[in-house]
Parts: structure tokens; C-alpha cells; sequence
């Protein structure tokens, strides 16, 4: 199936989403055993849901700093930011507007975790996957623990438009 927006061309079938010419496989639902689902979002984004797999990572602590203060990110949240960007959904283009963000985290061990740090792994994420310009377009935040699942740790999340009414003051 092929779908055209903002001048991308989208080829979509079951297993991989093509995206002008660079191909996304999805191992882990296919790891989780779960099925590839429908197909992403592909005209200009109004809202978009999506579950990514694995244990999500304190943000906070992946950062390194050089002797000229240059900071970067390390190994292991490169290789996590890797395999999630291949899990994330295309859009044609990034929100625009206040965004309101909604989690649902389902842990996969006994490790605490500062919510503030996945919170700030997701943001750099989406900010990397083309979802937004700016994390400061995030203004309402909604996180939502779900009890242990050692087989099946995910988390769900729902970006979509903040609708505000400026009359009503």
C-alpha cells in the first residue's frame, strides 16, 4: 500500500514501514510476540499512539561531559535511543501548538527508576523522531505505573494537541 503526504512517499505492508527509501523493522513486537498492529499515522499529525517495548532508561545519568564541556549521550542510551526510534511511527511533519503527552509505563524488573529521567529519555526521543520543534511544546503530562510484567515491559504513548479555550478566563 502506498500513501503520499507533504510530498513523502509511505510504502506500507505488515512487516516494515519504508520511509523515502530507509527501511524501519519492527523486532520487537516481533520479540514481545505481538502483532505488527495498524498501519502508522501518515498525513499530518492530530494525534498519534504508539507502544514502545523494553524497559525505558533514567534519562539523567546517560549524559557524559568532555574536558571542553561538550556533553553527549552514552553507549547504552544510544543503542536504547536506536532500537525505540525504530519502534516510533513516521509523521509528515512535526505537532504544532501545546501537546499534551500520556504514559503508560509498565515496568519490567524491581529497579527504581526517577520518572523525571524517562520522562526526559522520551522527550529527546520524540524530539529525535521528528514528533515536535521543542519539548517545551509538552505542557500537560499525564504517567501512569502499571504493576511488574517481567515478559512484556512497555510503555504506551499517547501525543496529542492541547485544546485550549483563551475565552473562557
Amino acid at each position: 500500500m502506498k500513501a503520499r503526504s507533504g510530498g513523502r512517499t509511505f510504502e506500507i505492508d505488515e512487516q516494515r514501514v519504508r520511509t523515502e527509501g530507509r527501511s524501519v523493522k519492527e523486532p520487537a513486537r516481533a520479540a514481545y510476540g505481538v502483532s505488527a498492529g495498524p498501519a502508522p499515522h501518515v498525513g499530518p499529525p492530530c494525534s498519534i499512539c504508539f507502544t514502545l517495548w523494553g524497559t525505558l532508561p533514567g534519562g539523567k545519568n546517560h549524559v557524559g561531559i568532555t574536558r571542553t564541556g561538550h556533553r553527549y549521550p552514552n553507549k547504552r542510551f544510544v543503542a536504547w535511543r536506536a532500537e525505540a526510534l525504530k519502534q516510533c511511527p513516521p509523521v509528515a511533519g512535526p505537532f504544532v501548538g501545546p501537546l499534551h503527552l500520556i504514559v503508560d509505563y509498565v515496568k519490567g524488573d524491581l529497579r527504581r527508576r526517577d520518572m523525571d529521567g524517562m520522562l526526559g529519555a522520551l522527550f529527546h526521543l520524540f524530539g529525535k523522531a521528528g514528533y515536535f520543534v521543542d519539548d517545551s511544546q509538552i505542557v500537560q503530562q499525564t504517567w501512569t505505573p502499571f504493576p511488574l510484567d517481567r515478559q512484556r515491559p512497555r510503555c504506551t504513548v499517547t501525543i496529542s494537541p492541547l485544546t485550549v479555550n483563551l475565552d473562557e478566563e
